[in-house]
């Protein structure tokens, strides 16, 4: 007997997420909305296997039924403004506030598989494709992705996504990067009323460096989802939701049930 696919979501997820996808079906035009809870399915399922849509398992709705829906919880938001509600009841469980008022900066340069809009060259990392530019509380909770071409300096990238952080989150006191954030995104904090803290490299030892590792393991948590391992995406948007639809995930998980 089928018991389903282990990125499924459990009867006690559903029940928290349920209520945070306020939309409704569409009143005119072709009828393609099904059960949102095997669309959601579906798509955790291609961001955890890296699926194609088109070759999307026959459990699932028509994989044209479940772009759409991705795409328009993309383009309204929905999938941002889960996100945020999700992190919200992850840190009162962990005993912070509802809302973060620090966020570390970092970036994570990816190939990107086919031709689509924001790619270049990254000379330091030697890739070609796109940056994922990050904001995470010290929880290590996603609260801004910023997707661009890879070879934008993260000083100049960093000043959209604090102004983004503190657009979506204005309790955000300060914020903490490493050494590649001086000079210019230190001036883009300031400029914004806030200040960005740097940390050191300590030389000539290894060691965990303080904050830093928090983001790091961030990334690191996205190894989890083959639909990552590579940009795959055509636009930025897709790739930032994509990111979204991973932590969606990962929060879920966090969630003491």
């Amino acid at each position: 007997m089928f018991l389903g696919y282990p990125s499924d979501v459990t009867d006690a997820q559903w029940h928290i997420l349920e209520p945070l996808l306020k939309d409704n079906p569409p009143k005119t035009g072709r009828k393609i909305w099904r059960d949102r809870r095997d669309v959601i399915d579906a798509i955790f399922y291609i961001n955890k296997t890296g699926c194609q849509w088109r070759q999307l398992p026959v459990d699932f709705p028509p994989w044209g039924t479940v772009y759409t829906c991705f795409r328009k919880w993309k383009l309204d938001g929905t999938w941002g403004r889960v996100l945020q509600e999700l992190n919200e009841k992850v840190r009162l469980q962990a005993g912070k506030n509802a809302s973060p008022t620090y966020g570390i900066l970092d970036s994570q340069s990816v190939k990107s598989s086919s031709p689509g809009e924001e790619r270049a060259y990254d000379g330091h990392k030697k890739v070609k494709g796109r940056k994922r530019h990050i904001l995470v509380d010290v929880l290590g909770l996603l609260l801004i992705i910023f997707v661009h071409a890879a070879n934008i300096h993260d000083t100049k990238a960093a000043q959209v996504v604090m102004e983004k952080g503190l657009a979506s989150y204005p309790s955000l006191e300060a914020f903490c990067g490493d050494e590649g954030y001086r000079k210019t995104a230190e001036e883009a904090a300031e400029g914004l009323g806030k200040v960005l803290h740097i940390s050191k490299r300590i030389k000539d030892e290894f060691a965990v460096i303080p904050k830093r590792w928090v983001v790091e393991r961030s990334f690191a948590w996205l190894n989890g989802s083959r639909r990552l391992s590579k940009d795959f995406e055509t636009k930025t948007s897709s790739s930032e939701a994509m990111i979204q639809t991973a932590f969606v995930r990962i929060n879920l998980n966090r969630i003491k049930y």
